[in-house]
């Protein structure tokens, strides 16, 4: 009679610790069924077109500028890419045949619990 009292209560303590951790896990279960059409992604204003030009037109005035509240350092890495695509970089815009204009708005991860 003891020993089937005390596997009773060791039975019910593992019921209630199972039914506890499958609760717990309600909460996160119910965050992804919400957001599951969640859509992430990058959003640009223009898609930007180089036409095939001869070299010595490969000539670009590059401006990037950064309001969101993230420190970036975007345009050298910009401006790399060109130059490894045959551009020269100016900083007069009288002598380039290419203006390259950009502005980054907002910068950072998205969280699922709180993306609304």
């Amino acid at each position: 009679m003891i020993m089937q009292m005390f596997v009773s209560r060791k039975m019910t303590s593992v019921v209630v610790a199972i039914v506890a951790i499958t609760l717990s896990g309600c909460g996160a279960i119910g965050t992804m069924i919400k957001k599951r059409n969640l859509d992430v992604q990058t959003k640009m204003s223009e898609t930007v077109f180089m036409e095939p030009v001869k070299p010595s037109d490969k000539v670009i005035y590059l401006s990037v500028r950064n309001t969101s509240d993230k420190k970036l350092k975007i345009k050298a890495l910009i401006a790399s890419k060109l130059k490894e695509s045959g551009y020269t970089i100016t900083k007069n815009p009288d002598l380039a045949h290419f203006m390259l204009q950009a502005n980054v708005l907002k910068l950072g991860k998205s969280d699922l619990r709180s993306a609304q």
